[in-house]
């Protein structure tokens, strides 16, 4: 259970890129990590926690089960599960939250934007992956890197049958309500509150001029607001960890409940958007 003092100050603070100062060359599936390297992947994890990160998540989004086998990794899955919760969980030295974050299905061969949601197995692809980080006790489960609503919408509702812990469906600002054809993101964010979430936001997000135009509408159903920002510009561009927080910061007033980052971000730039949001309060 999430102690009710870590929501006393919002908004809360997540990590950054859990791949950060992964070595390279490291195992081909990253989440191997968890077993082969526990030491390394709770190091990374307390480094977060230290630059004031209450929330981290769970390095286990790439362990789905065609991963697994391509690696020969299938009967390690629970395992890289429950090590993955249970070293994220052991970094937390103060109150804080463990997240699980689910990526959209990339399946071999095929670009992520030309697998029709229906093409998808999504109970083999998910379930029992849900059913291992609920029993483990994972606070919530998060959304991330979804460009496609009706992806995230199909995942939702398949977690909210299989585990009673909360979620977060939070899609990459880059595409919300860009495409032609793509439904205005108000009315994506209803469809996603009909689906289960507990809160919406944005994930993978440039830093850019429509962020708080993008969450105004994601807020229309009355739900919580997360964004994970990634640590460069639209263009590519890297920010430097004061630059990521100068641009990250001001959403706190605009209800965010919940900062952090995502590609391209280390403990540094958290350390630094910590700072920033604690100096607005």
């Amino acid at each position: 259970m999430i102690d009710p003092s870590l929501f006393e100050n919002l908004p809360l603070i997540a990590d950054g890129d859990p791949l950060h100062g992964l070595e390279s060359p490291g195992p081909s599936l990253p989440e191997a990590e968890v077993l082969e390297a526990p030491g390394k992947v709770q190091a990374r994890h307390r480094a977060y926690a230290m630059a004031g990160a209450r929330v981290l998540r769970t390095l286990t989004s790439g362990a789905d089960p065609e991963a697994l086998a391509r690696n020969g990794l299938s009967e390690r899955g629970e395992a890289i599960h429950v090590s993955g919760h249970a070293l994220a969980r052991g970094a937390l030295e103060t109150p804080g939250a463990i997240m699980a974050p689910f990526r959209p299905p990339i399946l071999p061969a095929n670009d992520s934007q030309s697998v029709a949601p229906n093409t998808i197995d999504w109970e083999r692809h998910y379930g029992e992956r849900i059913v291992y980080l609920s029993d483990a006790g994972v606070d919530f489960f998060v959304l991330e890197h979804f460009d496609r609503e009706k992806d995230a919408n199909i995942l939702i509702r398949l977690i909210k049958t299989i585990s009673d812990a909360p979620v977060m469906g939070l899609l990459r600002n880059r595409v919300a309500g860009r495409n032609p054809g793509t439904p205005p993101l108000r009315e994506t964010a209803f469809r996603l509150a009909e689906a289960g979430a507990d809160a919406l936001g944005l994930s993978c997000a440039s830093p850019r001029d429509d962020l708080a135009a993008c969450l105004e509408s994601l807020a229309a159903p009355g739900l919580p607001l997360a964004v994970l920002a990634a640590g460069h510009t639209p263009d590519g561009a890297n920010l430097d960890p004061q630059e990521f927080a100068a641009r990250i910061a001001p959403l706190a007033r605009d209800g965010v409940s919940i900062l952090g980052g995502c590609c391209g971000t280390s403990p540094a730039h958290i350390a630094a958007l910590a700072s920033a949001v604690h100096s607005r309060v």
